[in-house]
């Protein structure tokens, strides 16, 4: 529906004194607020259908997203060692629609950056809380996230 036939219903609204009772909604938005449902509801089922394995897994763990890529630095001996460099690392709900969106976000932005992937990892609870200054991560640990990181 083009821009003036939004227009010309809405002005039709306003003539009839209805404006009050029924505010106006564009068709795209109406279009946009069913699509928003059905991702609500479709995540509600998932959660809802989670076998005991899974519901243990979100109860006692956190979800990580994050994207990274390599690049090697020099130790003391002047050889090279392969280091995972986090750019962004955010805790997120795998059932709520926002951080799914954020998820995508950073699905789009790695594929236009060179070399950079977006993983995501599972860590006990209270791990990690929302954003993660990504240069107070000791070595050690980035070693595991590297070890344990799934590509999304």
């Amino acid at each position: 529906m083009s821009n003036d036939e939004d227009n010309k219903i809405k002005d039709l609204i306003v003539k009839s004194g209805y404006e009050k009772v029924l505010p106006y909604i564009s068709l795209s938005e109406m279009q946009d607020e069913e699509k928003n449902i059905q991702k609500v509801l479709y995540l509600l089922g998932k959660k809802v259908t989670r076998d005991e394995k899974t519901i243990q897994r979100d109860e006692e763990n956190d979800c990580l997203v994050f994207n990274a890529s390599y690049e090697f630095i020099e130790n003391d001996q002047g050889l090279f060692k392969k280091q995972l460099n986090i750019e962004k690392l955010m805790k997120v709900d795998i059932y709520d629609t926002t951080d799914l969106q954020i998820i995508n976000m950073m699905k789009m932005r790695s594929r236009f950056q060179q070399d950079v992937e977006t993983y995501f990892i599972w860590v006990p609870k209270g791990s990690f809380d929302g954003y993660i200054e990504t240069n107070d991560i000791p070595d050690y640990i980035l070693e595991l996230i590297d070890k344990k990181k799934t590509r999304t």
